[in-house]
């Protein structure tokens, strides 16, 4: 708790949401798709995002304009993803393009682009975690099979 190296972007600038409720499933999201990042790439999200905004000489001063900072988070994101993508091509085959995808889903640095873009499936709509427990129970499966 507290450490800024796992924050999702948006709490260094302090973003209102509009519940407890959607602020602690977007947050939980985050912190889950980043369990990704820290298991192949030793690092977490936030960590891997930063790192590549500095790769890319992009100096924000985080905390002051989230919109205008908005665009240069998603790039280095997308680069975050790509070397993770890279990285889980060495283990995963089948199941590497949804595995990417639920991570995309979880980490997107944009909190309303984060989680399941099909709203209205259950009561809570994007932040619908039983979706990613039983897709990566599948994917578990899969493991135990070796057919990854």
């Amino acid at each position: 708790t507290g450490d800024r190296g796992y924050a999702p972007f948006e709490q260094f600038y302090k973003i209102k949401y509009s519940n407890d409720f959607t602020k602690r499933f977007s947050i939980d999201m985050y912190h889950l798709g980043s369990l990704f990042f820290s298991y192949f790439l030793q690092m977490s999200a936030t960590q891997s995002i930063t790192l590549n905004l500095k790769k890319a000489n992009n100096k924000i001063p985080l905390g002051k304009d989230f919109t205008h900072d908005l665009p240069l988070i998603i790039n280095a994101f997308q680069d975050s993803m790509i070397a993770l993508e890279t990285e889980l091509s060495k283990y995963l085959t089948k199941t590497l393009a949804e595995t990417i995808s639920i991570i995309n889903e979880l980490c997107h640095p944009d909190p309303d682009k984060r989680g399941n873009p099909k709203t209205f499936i259950r009561s809570y709509g994007q932040f619908d975690l039983q979706r990613y427990i039983s897709i990566l129970n599948k994917l578990a499966k899969y493991a135990e099979m070796d057919c990854l």
